[in-house]
């Protein structure tokens, strides 16, 4: 079994702290002693907490497309049903976190562009692209079965995704994700 590096540490300990207080809330001095590194050991891996911020998006992005994109192969050739892998992926992450004792605190994206108002800042940035990730997700299945409409589908279906996923933050709803996925079999996919 591999080692975690000091890099891991400081990501795994402001990845809690943001997801539990936002990014603007958390204080560098609070990530170090929840990493327990040197002051010198967070800044030579990461110059300013606004890298820290961006590495901490980039690694959820691409955990959570990488966790995605592998179901989405285990269902098979249905665009359908690799559509609905992406939202059963987001059900059982939020059952997890709805489990915790915080429960779920929202999703870290939005968050950041909530947090990160100015569209040119890098965090603002990485949050824009991981939810252009997932609607191109949709819209490659879509694209299988509707070719011209597969872009705007695709918007429709990120709609639906986000809009579950604040509701299950906001009421600590278990089922949002299940039924916005079953309101786009209904709505988005059951004419193509």
């Amino acid at each position: 079994m591999g080692r975690t590096s000091k890099r891991d540490f400081i990501l795994d300990s402001a990845e809690r702290l943001f997801e539990a207080q936002g990014y603007v809330a958390t204080g560098v001095s609070q990530i170090i002693d929840e990493a327990d590194v040197a002051t010198m050991t967070l800044y030579n891996n990461f110059p300013t907490k606004d890298a820290l911020v961006i590495a901490v998006l980039n690694r959820r992005s691409d955990a959570f497309l990488d966790i995605a994109r592998c179901q989405i192969d285990k269902v098979g050739a249905d665009p359908v049903m690799r559509i609905q892998a992406i939202f059963d992926v987001v059900d059982r992450w939020i059952g997890t976190e709805l489990k915790k004792p915080g429960g779920f605190s929202g999703c870290m994206f939005l968050s950041a562009a909530a947090e990160f108002k100015n569209p040119n800042h890098a965090a603002h940035e990485a949050a824009v692209e991981h939810k252009q990730a997932i609607a191109e997700l949709f819209r490659f299945e879509l694209k299988k079965m509707e070719p011209k409409g597969a872009a705007e589908r695709a918007r429709t279906l990120q709609l639906l995704l986000d809009g579950s996923i604040t509701q299950a933050q906001l009421l600590q709803d278990t089922s949002s994700v299940k039924r916005a996925g079953s309101l786009a079999k209904r709505l988005v996919l059951a004419d193509i």
